[in-house]
């Protein structure tokens, strides 16, 4: 018997007794996006090789932003399937605030496809931490999510607590470049009972907007003798969209 008939049949049940809706406009669908929402995500098609800026054209001999150029960060690539924007953005800060967990599996796995197409070889995943009082008042890492999924598809090694923040920061959603710098410089650590550090590893993040964050992380990780960094997130924000950042109001889901 034909197993992709069976696969099929399996699935025409299974929507026959619990109908499934697209996450984002709750119309049935068998996907967990229907084609309209899918054909509305933002996709990154043009961006700085090595912070990911989105940009409107890129050099080919030279794929760096100004920024990039004039002040190089100590990660190596970043990589994103998407520019933080509409309907994308919905969609990470209700995984994020309105704690929608399904909505997470769903972004890990665009971003694991994303990664099996055309991202480096890595030895291990690490999601950016949450300061210990912010991960209990949120209840769970974004980051570590991601990297969960990700792992889930690539079955790279994740190192879920190679890295500690040991400084809080205040809320960020809203500070410029120069102020997040300031305010994340000194604010991850290598775990101590880590004596061994992978050499490539992908620092796992939800959104990168300034960059900041993850300059200080691969910092850390840089002076631990980690020789290649990437950034694998998401979303990436524009100049403009890093500024006005909000949460949403919450999703209306289909009961």
């Amino acid at each position: 018997m034909n197993i992709n008939k069976v696969n099929n049949w399996l699935k025409t049940i299974q929507n026959a007794i619990c109908p499934t809706y697209c996450a984002l406009c709750d119309k049935p669908t068998e996907e967990a996006l229907c084609e309209i929402c899918e054909a509305d995500l933002p996709h990154l098609d043009q961006a700085c090789k090595r912070c990911a800026l989105p940009l409107a054209d890129v050099d080919i001999a030279n794929p760096l932003c100004g920024e990039c150029l004039v002040d190089p960060p100590a990660f190596d690539e970043a990589i994103a399937p998407f520019r933080y924007a509409p309907p994308i953005d919905e969609m990470i800060s209700h995984f994020k605030y309105q704690h929608h967990l399904s909505m997470g599996r769903l972004l890990g796995g665009y971003l694991a496809q994303h990664i099996v197409e055309c991202a480096t070889t890595v030895d291990a995943l690490v999601p950016v931490p949450l300061y210990p009082s912010r991960l209990k008042h949120r209840g769970f890492n974004q980051a570590a999510e991601l990297a969960y999924w990700v792992n889930r598809r690539t079955r790279i090694p994740a190192y879920m607590d190679l890295l500690l923040r040991v400084q809080p920061g205040p809320d960020q959603r809203s500070a410029n470049r120069k102020q997040r710098q300031r305010q994340v410089r000194q604010a991850f650590r290598i775990k101590p009972a880590y004596t061994h550090i992978p050499e490539r590893i992908a620092l796992i993040d939800d959104v990168v907007t300034t960059g900041a964050t993850a300059r200080a992380a691969a910092g850390c990780l840089r002076r631990a003798g980690v020789k290649y960094i990437a950034v694998w997130a998401i979303a990436r924000t524009g100049k403009q969209e890093g500024r006005t950042r909000q949460k949403p109001p919450a999703l209306d889901h289909h009961p």
